[in-house]
């Protein structure tokens, strides 16, 4: 059996809380309640969430793992890494009935990301525990890379996550991070920052905490061409996945090479056939942006280096 993750967006994301009902957060709205706040934030930008499924299906079983996280204002993180307590996810959903969510807009993540940085919740990391050992191992362990995947490329400034998964919390330990334990409910705060980080460099949140600047100060629609682009759409198909006719799409692309060649003349330079064609300077790109994911994040280039 092997295992791998993807993307999950919708209506499915509720079909994955069936593997975390710890974690839906249901503890001061009803479960009911939740699931609705769950819809909500689904699509949301700053919110993201990854299946692990195994082939062939282990028994009933396809999903073995599932993970969601999202973005949320400093002021939420703050609040509950001051004065740690259970009950992290219930307050967050909790927050929806509120004038301002926990979780950021579109625009203050773009914000954020390029100032102080950003917080992540992680509100849920669950395997199927009657997994037979090797296959559990490796379901963790795509549930970890998905998650390194998502978030990759943002300026981090926090990343924490209440568990009560035996799993989680021996995975948690791992991080280098600071752990309070509640043992009213057998759940654990793990709580990661730049400041622990450091202190623990061989760490793997030293590895998630680590940032480079953007350099090609890319527009939205870029990013959506490039991030389409490695996923394996050809110019053909990218025209339907964006909503583009086909000489539209060509057309983005001559204007965001030509752009580029400011922040990177040596793309065009001329390889050993003479001077570098379109295809070549793309695969270019497309390289330099599968190594560099803080180009395809969103970014507020108005922010000033002070605010960081």
């Amino acid at each position: 059996m092997s295992v791998r993750w993807r993307r999950v967006r919708g209506t499915e994301v509720l079909q994955c809380l069936s593997i975390a009902p710890k974690e839906m957060g249901a503890g001061l709205v009803g479960k009911e309640k939740a699931l609705q706040i769950w819809r909500e934030v689904a699509d949301h930008p700053s919110f993201f969430a990854a299946a692990v499924e195994a082939d062939p299906p282990f028994g009933p079983h396809r999903l073995v793992a599932f993970g969601a996280a999202c973005f949320v204002r400093p002021q939420f993180t703050d609040e509950n890494t001051r004065t740690p307590r259970p009950g992290v996810n219930d307050r967050f959903i909790a927050s929806f009935a509120s004038p301002n969510p926990a979780i950021l807009r579109g625009d203050e993540l773009a914000r954020h990301n390029a100032g102080a940085g950003v917080d992540v919740l992680q509100l849920c990391g669950n395997v199927v525990e009657t997994l037979p050992e090797p296959q559990l191992l490796d379901a963790q362990m795509a549930l970890g890379a998905a998650f390194y995947g998502l978030v990759r490329g943002y300026r981090l400034r926090t990343v924490f996550t209440e568990i009560f998964a035996n799993l989680g919390k021996r995975y948690a330990r791992t991080l280098g991070s600071t752990i309070v334990e509640f043992p009213e409910t057998d759940s654990i705060l793990s709580y990661g920052s730049r400041e622990i980080a450091q202190s623990n460099p061989g760490s793997a949140a030293a590895l998630l905490l680590q940032y480079s600047e953007p350099v090609l100060r890319l527009r939205e629609t870029d990013q959506e061409l490039l991030l389409a682009a490695l996923d394996g759409a050809t110019d053909e198909e990218l025209g339907p996945v964006l909503g583009l006719s086909f000489s539209t799409v060509k057309a983005r692309w001559r204007s965001l090479l030509a752009r580029i060649e400011h922040a990177k003349p040596e793309w065009s330079a001329p390889d050993g056939n003479g001077a570098a064609r379109g295809p070549q300077r793309r695969h270019r790109v497309l390289a330099y942006c599968r190594e560099h994911p803080e180009e395809l994040r969103p970014y507020d280039w108005t922010v000033t280096v002070k605010a960081r």
